[in-house]
């Protein structure tokens, strides 16, 4: 296995120096202060999600969007957050939330609350093709995660692929979710 992250990481502890403490919710808040000014897109988990009051201390402290929610699984849970404002983009998982429906009524949620979603992928495909349709009609929609290019296992079981598209260019050209 590959360790993209490592340099980055490493670059971060010796720009933070070895006494830092980035554990727990004033390390995220460090952490946060010392990534500002390159501008991250957002700031996954600085706490972990099942204690958004946390979360909310970390998000009140930094200008970078909080954003939260592969490991939820219902729609209160999303409640929680969003009650404590604990993230400004809200990352449903179709495959743990239960369905469209139930991923639609936590985008409705977010919408309520002037927060974003940004669908997680990790089931594949199928998974993948209901992101599609979930973003599609969620005005609130911000990002669509990826199986990099859609190549490989996907690309075995999949009859029409997305071509490379971006969600924002996306056209339905058949019915249903418009994959196979």
């Amino acid at each position: 296995m590959r360790y993209f992250h490592a340099p980055m990481i490493r670059g971060a502890r010796d720009g933070l120096g070895p006494c830092r403490n980035l554990k727990g919710c004033g390390g995220a808040i460090r952490l946060a202060r010392h990534i500002e000014a390159w501008e991250p897109l957002w700031f996954e988990e600085p706490t972990p999600p099942d204690n958004p009051r946390e979360m909310a201390r970390v998000a009140r402290q930094t200008s970078i969007p909080v954003a939260t929610g592969e490991r939820l699984t219902t729609k209160y849970e999303f409640a929680r957050v969003l009650e404590h404002q604990a993230a400004s983009i809200l990352q449903p998982a179709l495959g743990h939330v239960g369905d469209i429906l139930e991923a639609k009524k936590i985008a409705g949620m977010a919408e309520t609350h002037y927060a974003q979603i940004a669908p997680h992928l990790y089931y594949g495909p199928v998974e993948g093709a209901a992101n599609f349709q979930l973003a599609a009609c969620s005005p609130n929609f911000l990002i669509l995660e990826s199986i990099q290019t859609w190549d490989s296992f996907p690309a075995d079981i999949l009859k029409n692929r997305c071509g490379g598209r971006t969600v924002m260019s996306f056209r339905r050209t058949r019915r249903g979710w418009a994959w196979s």
